[in-house]
């Protein structure tokens, strides 16, 4: 986002505000903010998507899918999680003294999902541009299908 923070569609000034804001509440006395810089080579080969099959919910259970199998690595994420942890953002801004107030909580939260859908193709384009991308779709525990995206 510092580097590119067009294609991010964020104000370059609100990216460094909120960097010098995490590391001036982190000095205060706050060590419960951690900076972690993933560390080791990056190897990745593809780009796995995990889905379940239900709505998440607070207690739904999401499978753990190693990202390292047998020497390969694979950028994952978890579109479903991402998209319910948003819209929980989205009803927490709602409930914050806000300078706007936006016409509908189903339109703001629907445009904070689609901005971090925006913002991870742009991450995963910077760092996973021309790995073969897939879906790991979980039906039930035991019961999955993977399918090419396109």
């Amino acid at each position: 986002m510092m580097q590119h923070p067009d294609e991010y569609r964020v104000r370059a000034e609100l990216v460094k505000d909120a960097v010098g804001a995490f590391w001036r509440t982190r000095w205060q006395g706050f060590p419960e903010f951690e900076y972690v810089i993933l560390g080791g080579s990056h190897g990745e080969g593809a780009v796995l998507q995990v889905t379940v099959e239900d709505r998440l919910w607070a207690f739904s259970s999401v499978p753990l899918v190693s990202p390292n199998i047998a020497g390969t690595q694979t950028f994952i994420f978890h579109s479903q999680v991402a998209a319910y942890i948003r819209e929980n953002f989205a009803d927490w801004m709602l409930r914050a003294p806000l300078p706007v107030v936006p016409a509908s909580r189903q339109g703001l939260a629907q445009a904070v999902v689609d901005m971090g859908h925006l913002q991870r193709g742009v991450t995963l384009g910077k760092l996973a541009k021309g790995l073969p991308g897939f879906e790991v779709r979980f039906h039930t525990r035991e019961n999955f299908t993977v399918t090419e995206l396109g």
